[in-house]
């Protein structure tokens, strides 16, 4: 790992996996996956301009977002398993279960894309989005939005708009749904 005062680029974006052994960082020159025990670099995966990174609750996938495109990576070996193109993505978040991957592309829409089959589901929300969450049993996803001032919550199965909260908040940037609250 870069030391401060050392050189080299900044990081942008970091993140821990889920058992607390690696850290992902992003830099103007792609991911790097780091070992916490030794401080070593494992793996190192060229994309550019990373700006959003998330990964899988089992520690099996990693997602980057940039401008052009959000690529899907096997955490362990560095396999890039899927090349979505999905231009200026707001926010990107996986499901519960693994092998859903919510997006939100800059388009007043939400996609998710099950990684093991490639399958696509695009629900419009019908005004600008900047959050995206799925339900603890991956039924529902909620959507935050700036302009609407609310929460809209989409059933998956269906692709059919729930339920919504309005007025929660002057600006919603980022929110978690708790297994508590569930539509």
């Amino acid at each position: 790992m870069r030391r401060r005062g050392g050189s080299g680029a900044i990081s942008f974006r970091i993140s821990f996996n889920h058992n607390d052994t690696r850290l992902i960082t992003c830099d103007e020159e792609g991911v790097s996956v780091w070992n916490l025990s030794n401080q070593s670099k494992l793996l190192s995966m060229k994309t550019e301009n990373p700006l959003r990174i998330i990964v899988s609750s089992d520690d099996q996938y990693l997602a980057v977002s940039n401008y052009d495109d959000t690529n899907v990576w096997a955490l362990e070996s560095g396999q890039l398993i899927k090349t979505l193109l999905d231009k200026n993505t707001i926010d990107i978040e996986f499901s519960h279960k693994e092998s859903l991957l919510g997006l939100l592309p800059n388009n007043n829409s939400a996609e998710i894309y099950d990684i093991s089959t490639g399958e696509k589901i695009k629900l419009h929300s019908g005004e600008a989005v900047y959050s995206i969450a799925f339900s603890p049993d991956d039924t529902t996803l909620a959507l935050g939005s700036h302009y609407y001032i609310g929460i809209k919550f989409f059933d998956i199965t269906s692709r059919k708009l729930n339920s919504s909260i309005e007025n929660t908040a002057a600006n919603i940037i980022k929110f978690l749904v708790l297994p508590e609250f569930v539509v």
